[in-house]
């Protein structure tokens, strides 16, 4: 049985933060959450009981997610070949361009910070991704949704949501190197 009078007091902070965690934003983080309660009083009568409240609400939630990510369309201009850090012509073709190609990661310095910084810095580099890329990213490897899922939910073939993770992965590590590794 739902009970929609405590849902505020008791889910709003955590779906506030599960929502944050996937859009790196506090304003869309909030809106999403006050949907989810608005969507949910719709869909109570529906509600079998399968499962509890929080679930529930996080389903909604994490359907609004998606949702999100789809109505900011597909990119197109950010995805321009020249941003690659791989040389595309001649004989050194796939290779690393010299001063695009990764630094060395002392683990010294990793054991010196605090986890909660690199969090932060790293939730950072996720906003300067394009949302398509962010909502991969996170669908993929946070949430570890199959290939399947997320293809389906992004309407998206295999091979681009391949290339997509390899081009967020670039990018969340070149910045990873400028703002956290060159302190």
């Amino acid at each position: 049985m739902l009970h929609p009078e405590t849902w505020v007091e008791k889910y709003s902070d955590y779906l506030y933060n599960y929502a944050y965690a996937r859009l790196s934003d506090e304003e869309s983080a909030k809106d999403m959450v006050q949907e989810v309660f608005f969507a949910a009083l719709k869909a109570k009568n529906s509600f079998r009981g399968e499962s509890n409240e929080q679930t529930f609400l996080t389903a909604i939630l994490k359907r609004k997610i998606i949702d999100f990510y789809r109505s900011k369309g597909k990119p197109s201009d950010h995805l321009l070949l020249d941003n690659l850090p791989f040389n595309d012509m001649g004989m050194h073709q796939g290779q690393w361009k010299d001063d695009r190609g990764p630094a060395s990661w002392d683990k010294t310095v990793l054991e010196e910070i605090e986890n909660e910084e690199l969090a932060d810095a790293l939730k950072l580099c996720m906003t300067r991704l394009p949302l398509q890329w962010q909502a991969c990213f996170i669908m993929k490897t946070v949430d570890s949704e199959s290939t399947e899922t997320v293809c389906k939910e992004l309407d998206l073939s295999s091979s681009n949501l391949w290339v997509i993770l390899h081009r967020a992965r670039l990018k969340l590590r070149e910045c990873l190197e400028n703002i956290w590794f060159k302190q």
